[in-house]
């Protein structure tokens, strides 16, 4: 009897007494949402370059002669004096001193008709001489000085040959390319070898434009990447600096010009080595970076829920790096701001 009472209580309460329902806007107040920004999706461009010597120089033979020594074989670095061969200065030795004492035996005359100048003039004033006689002597000793003088131009010539007859190169560089061996005869014009300088490497690039205009933007803070496959370590980033820029363009890649210059960071300054340029740049097709929270899927179909309650279609490309989708939908740009769960 009083389980009867108890039910029929309660079915007297559902009657007279119903349950208020809470209005669905409520509800959707009650639920807290965030808002995030889509982003453009960068596409990652790797370009790959190989360092080579900032500067190559070939040396060259300026004087005859047979070669006497070469002090550097492939790969060396010049030394402190800088020389690299010398060719045989014996008959350049021999005119020098022939031209001394040519010199020498001029400058013996000079004093004696200069002396004998004075001489002839003192007794020109006094009606001794006639004039003609010291004329004849101060043209003898203005032919003699007029002598030294080339003399001495001609010792200026020969001092410069027999230097010329070290080949020299700039101290630092490195040997190259050797052409040359001691007991050769070499003859005026002769390539003898090459030398570069690797102090500083340069690593050249071909750019698309946008390419080229994002490399200015970075320029202040460009750093180029070493491989782990190259080095054998974990990659190493190595600071750049622009160099170098071409304002030509080649014309059948259609691509800008550009050096990049190393200075530090490398295990071995060498050319050859292989550096990679990683290039950022927003992907074509107005696909855009969302977090994961803010797509919404419903039958196999991706939304997303602008600001104002509006969802938007979109297809999903994929995954970033970091966990976000990349989507790509009408009228869905940079900078929208979209619901988040």
């Amino acid at each position: 009897m009083m389980r009867k009472l108890i039910i029929l209580g309660f079915l007297f309460s559902l009657l007279f007494f119903p349950f208020s329902q809470v209005p669905a806007t409520e509800v959707e107040k009650d639920q807290s949402f965030s808002l995030c920004t889509a982003r453009a999706a960068v596409q990652t461009t790797v370009l790959r370059g190989y360092t080579r010597a900032r500067w190559r120089r070939f040396l060259t033979c300026e004087e005859t002669g047979r070669c006497l020594e070469v002090r550097a074989e492939m790969g060396d670095v010049i030394g402190p004096d800088g020389l690299f061969a010398r060719i045989d200065t014996t008959f350049i030795d021999l005119e020098l001193e022939a031209n001394q004492a040519a010199a020498a035996r001029l400058e013996n005359q000079m004093v004696y008709w200069h002396r004998e100048v004075k001489r002839y003039r003192k007794l020109s004033g006094q009606k001794a001489v006639s004039e003609t006689r010291v004329q004849e002597l101060e043209l003898k000793y203005d032919q003699a000085r007029l002598t030294l003088a080339e003399l001495e131009v001609k010792t200026a010539l020969l001092k410069e040959r027999r230097r010329r007859c070290q080949i020299k190169a700039p101290t630092g560089w490195h040997l190259l390319v050797r052409k040359v061996e001691p007991g050769e005869w070499l003859t005026m014009g002769r390539i003898v070898g090459q030398v570069g300088d690797y102090r500083t490497l340069l690593v050249p690039f071909s750019l698309t434009m946008a390419q080229y205009e994002w490399l200015k933007r970075e320029r202040e803070r460009l750093s180029l990447v070493l491989p782990a496959v190259v080095s054998g370590q974990p990659s190493l980033a190595v600071p750049a600096r622009w160099l170098h820029l071409s304002p030509a363009f080649d014309q059948k890649t259609r691509k800008i010009q550009v050096e990049l210059e190393i200075s530090e960071g490398l295990p071995e300054m060498r050319g050859g080595i292989t550096l990679e340029l990683s290039i950022d740049l927003p992907e074509a097709g107005g696909v855009v970076e969302v977090p994961v929270t803010a797509v919404i899927e419903r039958y196999g179909a991706f939304w997303l829920v602008r600001e104002n309650g509006e969802e938007v279609k979109v297809v999903k490309l994929g995954q970033t790096v970091n966990g976000d989708f990349r989507v790509v939908g009408e009228n869905v740009k940079s900078g929208d701001r979209f619901s988040c769960r």
